[in-house]
């Protein structure tokens, strides 16, 4: 059952129904407090809905629980970012040798945001290729 909260949680989050998606995630993580993946999902949820300290506060939550996940680490990432407190980072460490350039890979990883739903992230990252593109000119 959890599961399929969590995903019609994520579903709802693409759609940007980020409140609808909190809720169905919250009550996903009241039936299995132990899934890192819940606690992710409900920080991308309030990070789509610019609810940054509670995005947060989720993270660190799920943290002390001794519970740790990719997701949580890029949600929190994704928060400084959009914070202005960090630049972009690249979530993919080993590109394919044919696009290793990071300005690619950079705007692949904004593509992929857009099309997830979260788009203030896609805006920050296409807002840094762009700067450092206007540099080099």
């Amino acid at each position: 059952m959890d599961a399929s909260l969590r995903f019609g949680g994520d579903v709802l989050s693409s759609f940007g129904r980020f409140d609808d998606a909190a809720k169905e995630v919250r009550e996903a993580i009241a039936l299995n407090p132990k899934d890192p993946d819940l606690y992710a999902s409900l920080a991308e949820a309030l990070i789509g809905a610019g609810l940054y300290p509670d995005a947060l506060e989720t993270i660190t939550t799920a943290n002390a629980q001794g519970l740790n996940a990719a997701r949580l680490r890029i949600a929190r990432s994704d928060i400084e970012l959009l914070q202005g407190v960090a630049a972009p980072t690249l979530r993919t460490q080993s590109w394919p040798t044919e696009e290793s350039d990071e300005d690619s890979v950079l705007q692949h990883e904004a593509w992929l945001e857009v099309l997830s739903g979260r788009m203030a992230v896609a805006r920050k990252k296409i807002i840094w290729l762009l700067s450092g593109w206007a540099n080099v000119a």
